[in-house]
């Protein structure tokens, strides 16, 4: 018997999300385990309290405050990778990080115009370089009829798309790269 797996947000995120591939392994799982009906519905309510806490807007959008606030101010300024949930979870931190970053910006354009320390200044001036010279991307694998998913979700994958399969100057994807960090 073939069970329809779908994870219903809580108040705060009002929609349901169906992952067909997570379905797949959920319910191989559970028959490999030789789970009751009853230890099936229990666990799928367990997931979907998960996936509504992990993804609900508000924890994301401070996530996204925290990366913009926090990642151009630590002492090591080399790569860094945030790994989601899923793919529209991965677009949707990218949107909203992309949002807060810019934000980031213009606070410290404002705090460098206002502040009189020069040493203050310099350091302001230093974290919004980093900030302005940072290079980001979604990397996600490629599926058939994503842009339809996507927009199923309110996303835009089209352009995270074309920048993952553009080649660099040395003929390189985005993807390329990615494997060499």
């Amino acid at each position: 018997m073939k069970r329809q797996l779908n994870y219903f947000m809580t108040d705060a995120c009002q929609k349901c999300v169906k992952n067909d591939d997570l379905q797949e392994e959920f319910y191989e799982i559970a028959e490999s385990e030789n789970l009751t009906d009853h230890q099936i519905e229990r666990l799928q309510k367990q997931f979907a309290s998960m996936i509504g806490v992990l993804s609900v807007d508000d924890r994301l959008n401070r996530i996204a405050q925290d990366i913009a606030l926090h990642f151009p101010r630590r002492g090591y300024q080399g790569k860094a990778m945030v790994i989601c949930l899923d793919k529209y979870t991965a677009v949707k931190m990218f949107n909203k990080v992309e949002q807060q970053w810019k934000m980031q910006i213009q606070e410290l354009n404002k705090q460098i115009s206002q502040c009189q320390d020069n040493n203050r200044k310099a350091e302001l001036k230093r974290i919004r370089d980093i900030m302005k010279s940072v290079d980001m991307a979604v990397v996600i694998s490629e599926e058939a009829g994503e842009k339809e998913k996507f927009m199923q979700q309110g996303l835009d994958i089209e352009r995270h798309r074309k920048r993952m399969n553009k080649p660099d100057a040395n003929g390189l994807t985005l993807e390329d790269n990615f494997g060499s960090m």
